[in-house]
């Protein structure tokens, strides 16, 4: 894999694998918590949080956002993501 990093701007080509990046990142803390509490609870507790999440990076990257949300890159692949305030 190429090591050349970069960071930019998000651009809207980029959500789904921000998206990718984001469910892979809170899958563990997600199946955790479904552990702990129990599918049946877990469907009740968390399921509008997954959701939730999903939202918040969509509104972060639209157009009208106070966020600055910024890719790092690593070749052509988009590896991370941060947003500032």
């Amino acid at each position: 894999m190429d090591a050349t990093y970069s960071i930019r701007r998000v651009e809207p080509g980029d959500l789904q694998r921000l998206h990718e990046i984001r469910e892979a990142a809170f899958k563990p803390v997600f199946r955790s918590f479904r552990r702990l509490l129990g599918e049946e609870i877990a469907d009740i507790a968390i399921a509008s949080e997954e959701r939730e999440q999903w939202e918040y990076l969509d509104r972060i990257c639209g157009p009208d956002s106070d966020r600055e949300v910024y890719v790092v890159k690593q070749g052509s692949e988009i590896i991370a993501f941060c947003a500032l305030a």
